[in-house]
């Protein structure tokens, strides 16, 4: 998008990438414009702003509730659970659909408590991003918070409360020029691609949508959430109990729990589909907090936390022995003199859970620095993809089965489009490939079929990622580049 222009439709290797709307894709074209094209940090930043962003309206949200120090310790509690951590640095439209419905709940929140019109504008808004970010599951998130949290007020009134035809209005502003793009563009078969297969199709898993995966039981979230939200989990127990105990007083539970049923329904699920309920559990674990633990049951599950928090602080560490020694020991040190400081000076110790946040922070901070830098050759395909341009010096690249990776970050950093091939049995000419499986299959079959020289391989996550020259039928096949190595 940032080398086309074209910002309506998304494209990946330059063909339309349909499965989801642009708008995450239109801030990251922005920002390539901005700082660098062929830079992932530009795009980086695009995820990192959406976060700040998130963050601040946490902050407005529980501060007008519970005041200005439990509202920072919402927000640095959402900071530092794992999931949300994580997609805040990755190039990712999950982090924008969260800031999204942040918005839209913020909005809401006013709404039932004093109407004012310009509330109901912003939720309308919020409601247009939601979707344009990645369709109708942003709006239905949304719509699932605000019947469940009718259900628990038991006031059906609140839908006129909102004014809906004020908020459907703008919330089309945005979606309605999209969508007549869209089929200009692409006639009728664009607007199915977006709307039916990759949003009705994924929620109910039609058949013509199972080939797109992430289809799983509905236990699914059960089972990831806890290790997702850590290491806030064993404190979200409690407080979830004390919501659901006190639900008339509580709006975030609604929050909570009607998207989750949602999503639970669903019949595609990743465990990151469940981050824009992180900001609801981060409220209601901060809420918890300022009204004070007590139960012994409770205080177990603050000193388990706290645990947590000491070990990121000594986490650092670890550098020393992964090599990393430099940066394992001033960083541990770093974060071990917080937690001393925090521990001796008792920050803000009429505050339950502050000093909790303030270490964690600290700890998080410093132990994913090393962990990050630890990970990314053995993670990320960006150097990997890198290597192989230098080592092509010029010659064409083709890309071999392709799922995504390579399609995605070979013209970023390059600018242009690569030839496809989808299988081993659909190469007819001998040529350089770059391709990623798991379980040699490809490779294997490649073998079999065509001589096969091996010019890069690394293992990258699950998958073995090769670039290669290939010639079918076994022909001898020596390029200049072959030549020079």
């Amino acid at each position: 998008m940032a080398y086309s222009g074209d910002y309506g439709i998304p494209r990946l290797n330059g063909r339309p990438f349909l499965e989801k709307p642009p708008l995450y894709f239109m801030a990251g074209a922005l920002f390539g414009a901005v700082f660098g094209k062929d830079k992932d940090i530009s795009y980086r930043l695009v995820s990192l702003s959406f976060c700040i962003l998130t963050l601040i309206i946490v902050y407005f949200m529980v501060s007008r509730r519970e005041g200005y120090i439990y509202a920072l310790i919402a927000a640095g509690i959402l900071a530092t659970s794992w999931e949300f951590f994580q997609i805040s640095r990755w190039i990712q439209v999950d982090i924008a659909l969260v800031f999204g419905v942040v918005l839209a709940m913020y909005a809401y929140l006013r709404l039932i408590e004093h109407y004012r019109i310009r509330d109901s504008i912003l939720l309308g808004i919020a409601l247009g991003i939601t979707f344009m970010v990645k369709g109708l599951v942003g709006v239905g998130i949304i719509g699932a918070a605000i019947i469940a949290d009718i259900i628990r007020q038991k006031d059906i009134r609140l839908i006129w409360r909102i004014k809906p035809y004020i908020v459907i209005a703008l919330m089309l502003v945005p979606i309605a020029p999209w969508i007549v793009y869209l089929f200009h563009t692409g006639g009728w078969p664009f607007v199915r691609e977006v709307v039916v297969v990759n949003n009705i199709g994924r929620f109910t898993g039609a058949t013509e949508a199972l080939s797109l995966g992430h289809h799983h039981g509905i236990m699914y979230y059960l089972d990831h959430f806890p290790r997702d939200f850590l290491p806030w989990t064993f404190l979200f127990i409690p407080a979830f109990i004390r919501s659901i105990r006190g639900f008339k007083d509580d709006p975030y539970i609604s929050w909570f729990i009607g998207p989750f049923i949602l999503l639970c329904l669903a019949s595609t699920k990743r465990g990151v589909y469940l981050v824009p309920l992180y900001p609801a559990a981060a409220c209601m674990i901060a809420s918890f907090l300022e009204r004070g633990i007590h139960k012994k049951w409770e205080d177990v599950m603050l000193k388990i936390t706290w645990m947590g928090a000491i070990g990121s602080c000594i986490a650092p560490f670890v550098g020393i022995f992964i090599g990393y020694p430099f940066f394992g020991i001033s960083l541990g040190m770093v974060s071990v003199a917080a937690l001393i400081v925090v521990a001796r000076q008792r920050v803000f110790k009429h505050v339950k859970g502050f000093s909790l946040v303030v270490v964690i922070c600290i700890g998080i901070s410093c132990s994913t620095t090393i962990y990050y830098d630890y990970m990314k050759p053995r993670q990320d395909f960006l150097g990997f993809t890198k290597k192989a341009l230098s080592v092509a010096q010029g010659s064409d690249i083709i890309i071999l089965s392709p799922d995504e990776i390579f399609e995605g970050v070979l013209p970023m950093l390059t600018g242009k489009t690569f030839k496809e091939v989808a299988h081993p049995k659909d190469i007819k000419e001998g040529g350089l490939f770059i391709w990623a499986e798991r379980h040699d299959s490809i490779f294997n079959t490649l073998k079999e079929r065509a001589r096969v020289d091996i010019i890069l391989e690394q293992k990258i996550g699950s998958k073995q990622a090769r670039l290669a020259y290939i010639m079918p039928g076994g022909l001898m096949y020596k390029s200049n580049i072959e030549e020079r190595l």
